[in-house]
């Protein structure tokens, strides 16, 4: 059985290519097959997504069946930045 890796921006969800930094845009409407990196198994799947967000935190993995069934996520560390509010808010 073969797993699919789908990398996402963690923040925003947004697909990468199999780099791991260029969005995936699918302008071709005849072609929206999504960027996956193809392991035979599951172990292998979680140990290379690990790998990935080991390397950057600002990326997540979503591990796929063959079938495109989603079986699980893996985040990195991402932490998100503090939003500092300007005064006006108060007002809202």
């Amino acid at each position: 059985m073969k797993y699919l890796l789908l990398q996402t921006k963690y923040e925003t969800g947004h697909v990468l290519h199999t780099d791991g930094f260029t969005l995936f845009q699918h302008q071709d409407k005849s072609n929206t097959m999504c960027p996956y990196l193809i392991v035979s198994s599951i172990e292998e799947a979680e140990k290379q997504a690990q790998s990935i967000v080991n390397k950057n935190p600002n990326v997540e993995v979503i591990i796929f069946t063959e079938n495109e069934e989603c079986i699980k996520t893996i985040h990195g560390d991402y932490i998100p930045p503090i939003i500092i509010k300007d005064k006006w808010w108060k007002f809202w």
